[in-house]
């Protein structure tokens, strides 16, 4: 599998994402909830050109799904604060992309997936 780099964007007391890829993460504070769902949302890239990769299937905890549209946006609902485990993409090419989660706060965690084909090893 290639290797991937992670660019993170957090603030100082705000949940955190540890990876091992071109993954971005970021909290959105405005839609931070004292009492409230969890919620991932993100954009997912192609790592060659930047551009937005549209019709992505993307998977989180407890299995939830979603599709990516046509600028590369999703959102996996009925999260739970607390709920932590990977958030996966895989394209139909075999572009995929991942990205861990600490357990979640109360409202939108906001990630960047940067979709990379997987490195053949000799």
């Amino acid at each position: 599998m290639k290797p991937t780099r992670l660019f993170l964007f957090l603030p100082l007391l705000g949940p955190a994402c540890a990876g091992d890829g071109r993954e971005s993460v970021s909290e959105n504070a405005s839609t931070t909830a004292a009492n409230g769902p969890a919620r991932v949302a993100g954009t997912l890239l192609d790592a060659a050109t930047g551009a937005p990769a549209p019709d992505v299937t993307v998977t989180g905890p407890h299995g939830r799904t979603a599709r990516s549209d046509a600028r590369g946006r999703f959102a996996l609902d009925g999260l739970r604060v607390g709920d932590e485990g990977e958030v996966t993409a895989r394209a139909g090419d075999g572009r995929s992309a991942s990205v861990h989660l600490r357990p979640l706060k109360s409202g939108t965690l906001e990630v960047v997936l940067h979709l990379a084909a997987e490195r053949v090893r000799d």
